[in-house]
């Protein structure tokens, strides 16, 4: 499951729930109080996990660096709920070199549990960046 982030001017949960309900399409996104959002998703996510018969779920959220602290706190409460329900959320952050100075940030005030839940490892993806790379991978399909 992919998400993408908003820019966001301000740390409001309300928002923040409602943009993740939205990306993934969940009903019912923009109703309710931050708390009944919050709910939502993580029933969404369970209900998600159960129709798949697995305990994982996978979620990408790309333009990452527009998270801040309050984001990332929000998003962990969401993983301990989801491993309270026996599932495992995996979120994988996709950004620009943004994120790396937010997990800068997060190290220098020692957020140790949000970068070990989110921050483990870093990876640089790049574009295609010759016509052997478009052939091969053309290749692949």
């Amino acid at each position: 499951m992919d998400i993408s982030c908003n820019y966001y001017t301000t740390d409001k949960e309300k928002e923040f729930f409602e943009n993740l309900l939205f990306n993934i399409s969940c009903p019912l996104s923009s109703v309710g109080t931050s708390a009944s959002k919050r709910i939502r998703l993580i029933n969404f996510l369970v209900t998600l996990a159960h129709s798949q018969k697995s305990n994982n779920i996978i979620l990408f959220i790309d333009e990452a660096q527009f998270l801040r602290e309050a984001h990332l706190n929000w998003l962990l409460d969401i993983h301990n709920q989801l491993n309270r329900e026996s599932i495992r959320l995996t979120s994988v952050l996709v950004g620009t070199n943004e994120l790396k100075t937010l997990k800068s940030g997060m190290k220098l005030s020692k957020k140790l549990q949000i970068i070990r839940c989110f921050m483990i490892s870093e990876n640089e993806l790049n574009g295609i960046s010759n016509l052997n790379e478009f052939i091969h991978l053309h290749e692949c399909f």
